[in-house]
């Protein structure tokens, strides 16, 4: 059997990860922005609904049940509107950092 030989070349134009602003720190920091959101995401609707269903529809305002309920709902969808806006925006300023300067 023949054994195949790749052919490589070297090509001075092409743009490395490092010349495209890659950094260890930057990556570190775009994994915890995403976690943080991620989290926020999964537990502020849990928290806005149950806190606006027991404490502020049930309790301060006696609504009944079916209507506490659909109340706390919307609470809980606009809790995670306002989350994704802010990732959003973090994302936004995230991508407009500089760049690090390049070390030759």
């Amino acid at each position: 059997m023949q054994s195949a030989s790749i052919k490589t070349t070297e090509h001075k134009n092409i743009k490395m990860p490092a010349d495209l602003g890659y950094s260890e720190a930057r990556e570190k920091s775009v994994a915890l922005t995403a976690i943080f959101y991620t989290l926020l995401v999964i537990f502020v609707p849990m928290v806005s609904y149950s806190f606006s269903k027991s404490i502020i529809f049930d309790g301060l305002l006696g609504l009944d049940n079916s209507t506490s309920t659909t109340a706390a709902a919307v609470a809980a969808v606009v809790g995670v509107h306002v989350v994704l806006v802010f990732f959003i925006i973090a994302a936004y300023r995230e991508d407009r950092r500089p760049s690090p300067p390049k070390r030759d």
